[in-house]
């Protein structure tokens, strides 16, 4: 397989990467949206948790995809 292969497979990993994440603070703005008082912050702690679970996994993820073995800086655009 060519680097430029890897980088591409790298590169639409990434893609779904920054896609989950942007569903992640979806679904906490979801969650907490339209709500006020105690309501808002029982709702908002729980939604924060998960959110920051969500968030460390894609953190994490991204990390090993850019240090996999033959991946090279993808350009910027």
């Amino acid at each position: 397989m060519t680097t430029f292969a890897v980088n591409e497979d790298i590169g639409h990993a990434l893609a779904a990467l920054g896609e989950r994440e942007r569903q992640a603070w979806a679904a906490y703005a979801q969650t907490t949206g339209g709500l006020t008082g105690s309501a808002y912050d029982h709702a908002e702690r729980g939604a924060w948790e998960v959110l920051q679970l969500m968030l460390t996994d894609i953190s994490t993820q991204r990390t090993e995809l850019l240090a996999a073995p033959g991946h090279r800086a993808l350009p910027r655009g």
